[in-house]
Order: structure tokens, then C-alpha cells, then sequence
């Protein structure tokens, strides 16, 4: 996987290249550890959930054959504004095993970061 400078983003970069070292990238996600990504999406402030889209962004830059304004893995843009701006909303059953895992991992030092 390359990294170009239109798809850099350090935290997806340490999140993914920790997965790979520790071999677990490609590591099933359980139906419990897909709740603990939901859960912790619904709880989550503004900050976080700007990085989880960038997150998603970033993956489906790298991995999918897709274009920079396109809504990756089937989002659907909903609540839109008079400013062109919307919220997007995503089935995590549609991502990808590598990315569920990538979330996963994210939430949970977003959760640890959050308690400090």
C-alpha cells in the first residue's frame, strides 16, 4: 500500500501500520466488537466523528477504486444543509474487514483519550 500525499493522515497511518505489524489487519471482527464501533459512534463528539469519516475517506482512497467526492462503500448523504453540507450515513457491514478493525482500534483510543 502507498501513501501519497493527497491520502496522508498520521492517525489512520499509525492505527493501520500497528494492525500490520501485530498481524491482526485482516483479523475478523466479532458481532460484539461491531457493537463496541456503534456504541462508541453514537457517544461520540464532533472531533471524532470528523476523524472516523476521514478514516473511512482515507481507506476507501487507498483500497477501492473510487473518485475524492464519491460516497465511499455505499454511504448515503443524509440531513443536508443549506451551506451544500450533509451528515453521511454508513452501513459498517458493507466496510471492509481491514477497515472494521482500523475503527475498532480508533474508538477504543479515542475512548481511552476521552477519560483522561
Amino acid at each position: 500500500m502507498s501513501t501519497s500525499d493527497e491520502t496522508s493522515f498520521p492517525l489512520y497511518d499509525h492505527i493501520y501500520n500497528a494492525l500490520v505489524k501485530n498481524d491482526q489487519i485482516d483479523a475478523e471482527v466479532s458481532i460484539q466488537e461491531l457493537s463496541e464501533i456503534v456504541e462508541a459512534v453514537r457517544r461520540m463528539d464532533k472531533n471524532g466523528l470528523d476523524c472516523i469519516f476521514v478514516i473511512i475517506r482515507i481507506h476507501s482512497l487507498r483500497n477501492e477504486d473510487i473518485k475524492v467526492f464519491d460516497v465511499p462503500y455505499k454511504g448515503e448523504k443524509v440531513n443536508k444543509r443549506d451551506d451544500n453540507n450533509c451528515d453521511v450515513k454508513f452501513d459498517i457491514r458493507l466496510f471492509p474487514t481491514s477497515l472494521k478493525r482500523i475503527l475498532l482500534e480508533f474508538v477504543r483510543i479515542h475512548a481511552g483519550s476521552a477519560q483522561k
